[in-house]
């Protein structure tokens, strides 16, 4: 039997002619989803005008919109006192059971409202409302935008039934509703008057004023404007980032929000901007493509990754090891951990393996963009770049890597020491294609794990699922990195008598190699290089997949670059305690009061509550002036002052 799904239509007479094609098109959806088990009950009124609704046939408008699943609510230049009714009704509702679902779409290129008109001022109050609500409504160009949309939103409900979607977005805003009303009832309490009219957008008198965040609010984007939140006021702004940082400097704003993520206008730029505006009022669900076809349980996501090896031409069976070393080892491990016992089981613990696996991967593209502009003679001061080489304690966990890797890559060009990165960025800043929207959604869903809002429910199955589907498919947009090597060089030593050639003796450890006790017990080698060396304690990339021939391009110095000091070797630094392996760090930042900068091991793992604490498990190896602990660090310190400080600036 199929399940019936009701869906209410709402919308002020202007729009009739999109209402009627919009369920036009739902009717043929219906035909789809009823082979599926779904069908549509579409909640139909023929004479659906605000003229109508004033004989207070909306009383039983309001009771239709109670029974119905979904609410659809449509607004172009105004917002009617009887279709705000209507969408308070279903939000009320809403609040006491979880139905119905509410979608508002807003369709974009209207004029410029009168103001003379009540309605057009309604609207924009209205706008104001339901930013409350966190991005509640969506901009729509034209019909068939609009349909593309929706049906997103039909695939997600389609794919996780309507009672766990139901369930899972009624948590996720629960309390953006109840502020809502508690806004909406003070509007009530301050403006009624007897025999008075009143319209849920009006504005609250000044005892009831919601006080402001001085953050500039994203609040909706289209093809060509901005609509943006100042402290409760809506202006609307050209798409350009000159007419926002306009906005900023008139509102003596230096924050912006979109997205439920604030950003610096620093470490705003061109290369980041349409990027960053694109994630405005977005659906963050998996993109439709890779919704439909997901990975699926077993080890078929390995096999799928091994695939994508083969097409770069690396020779790969289906060793799991073998595939994961090709990542290399920050993104590696997180692999390896998703196929331990506990990495197979449905918690939120493995759920933080593969979210840091997405995470790690960000990183090391960023290392290899940055150790670039480390090597230019005029450093660019740009502000995420600063940001980033400053991040304050645990700040790394939640920095935008995204960001720098847009901005760093839109510097560099298509010169990069890995070229294919360019490409890749290129790919991503397209907002219509299925990476962006994947990377909007490994994002948006690292960021709940962070705040603590991933629960473990019955959707959470499918997240699992859904995560691990676009992680694979980032991960084989990202094969190109196969076509590398990371090597830690240890030291170099002159082997030189007289009457012979200059030899350089490096002792390296390869970095993609898994260390465990039953196959290596020693990873650390060594190689003689006539008349040429390279940076010693230093981390290399290597342009090329066979390691023995890399090595013998170390003449070649255009044939490598240094991701150090972004990643370094600990065991290089120790003199005393000598490791037959190395222990790879990453750079999280500089603490300004102590002078120290800090650095975290590859594998850490995200804390997990109950998990062992990672002060113990995976301390933070800190870098100081004068190290009494380990020696060796102290170079190591001024190598970062010096590296670093030209970069820095004040304001960031």
């Amino acid at each position: 039997m199929a399940s019936t799904i009701k869906i209410f239509i709402a919308s002020s007479s202007e729009l009739v002619a999109d209402r009627k094609e919009f369920r036009e098109y739902l009717s043929v959806e219906n035909d789809r989803l009823h082979k599926n088990g779904v069908y549509l009950e579409l909640i139909q009124w023929e004479y659906f005008l605000d003229v109508v609704s004033e004989t207070r046939l909306q009383d039983e408008y309001n009771e239709a919109i109670k029974t119905a699943h979904i609410v659809i609510c449509l607004f172009y230049t105004k917002a009617g006192k009887y279709t705000q009714e209507e969408f308070d009704t279903a939000l009320s509702h809403f609040k006491e059971t979880g139905s119905p679902l509410i979608y508002t779409y807003f369709k974009s290129g209207a004029p410029q409202p009168d103001p003379s008109d009540q309605l057009a001022k309604d609207l924009v109050s209205f706008k104001d409302r339901l930013s409350k609500l966190g991005h509640f409504y969506t901009s729509y160009s034209n019909i068939d935008n609009l349909k593309l949309q929706f049906r997103q939103q039909l695939d997600r409900l389609e794919d996780k039934g309507h009672l766990e979607f139901q369930n899972e977005i009624k948590v996720r805003t629960q309390e953006a509703v109840t502020n809502y009303f508690n806004v909406k009832n003070a509007v009530i309490d301050s403006n009624i008057t007897a025999g008075g009219d009143v319209h849920v957008g009006d504005n609250i008198t000044q005892n009831t004023t919601v006080k402001g965040s001085n953050n500039i609010i994203i609040q909706g984007v289209s093809e060509s404007s901005i609509t943006v939140n100042v402290d409760g006021q809506l202006h609307e702004v050209e798409r350009k980032l000159d007419a926002l940082q306009a906005l900023m400097e008139q509102q003596a704003t230096k924050s912006v929000q979109t997205a439920d993520k604030v950003y610096n206008i620093g470490s705003i730029t061109n290369a980041n901007f349409g990027y960053l505006m694109g994630q405005a009022g977005r659906d963050q669900s998996l993109p439709t493509s890779l919704s439909q076809n997901l990975v699926g349980s077993g080890d078929e996501w390995i096999k799928s990754l091994g695939k994508d090896l083969l097409k770069e031409g690396i020779p790969v069976g289906d060793d799991p090891i073998e595939i994961f070393h090709n990542y290399d080892w920050l993104i590696q491990v997180f692999l390896q951990k998703m196929c331990t016992p506990s990495g197979r089981e449905k918690t939120i613990y493995a759920f933080s393996f593969m979210v840091e696996a997405y995470e790690a991967s960000l990183r090391y593209l960023c290392y290899i963009q940055m150790a670039q502009l480390l090597e230019l003679e005029e450093p660019p001061k740009l502000g995420i770049i600063s940001s980033f080489l400053q991040l304050g304690d645990e700040e790394y966990l939640d920095f935008d890597y995204t960001s720098l890797l847009l901005t760093t890559s839109d510097f560099i060009g298509e010169n990069s020491f890995v070229p294919e990165i360019y490409t890749f960025v290129e790919k991503l800043r397209e907002t219509d294609s299925d990476l962006f929207g994947t990377a909007f959604f490994l994002e948006s869903e690292r960021r709940n794990l962070l705040s603590g809002t991933t629960q473990k429910n019955e959707a959470f199955h499918l997240l699992m699922e859904e995560y691990l589907t676009a992680l694979i498919y980032w991960l084989k947009n990202l094969s190109f990195l196969a076509n590398y090597r990371l090597v830690s060089i240890n030291d170099i030593n002159l082997n030189y008598r007289i009457g012979s050639d200059e030899t350089y003796l490096h002792r390296y450890a390869e970095l993609h190699s898994v260390y465990n006790k039953s196959s290596v017990t020693d990873k650390t080698k060594t190689i003689q290089v006539k008349g040429s060396f390279t940076y010693s304690k230093s981390i290399l990339l290597f342009r090329g997949n066979v390691l023995a021939a890399c090595l013998r391009n170390i003449v070649d110095k255009d044939s490598y670059i240094s991701l150090s000091p972004f990643l370094i070797d600990k065991s290089v630094y120790d003199d005393v305690n000598i490791k037959q392996t190395p222990e790879i760090f990453h750079y999280t930042g500089y603490q300004k009061e102590g002078r120290q900068y800090t650095y975290s091991p590859y594998n850490k793992e995200l804390p997990m509550g109950s998990k062992e604490d990672d002060h113990g498990k995976y301390p933070t190896l800190y870098v100081k002036s004068t190290n009494t602990d380990l020696s060796g660090l102290d170079d190591l310190f001024e190598q970062l002052e010096e590296t670093f400080n030209p970069f820095k600036i004040k304001t960031s």
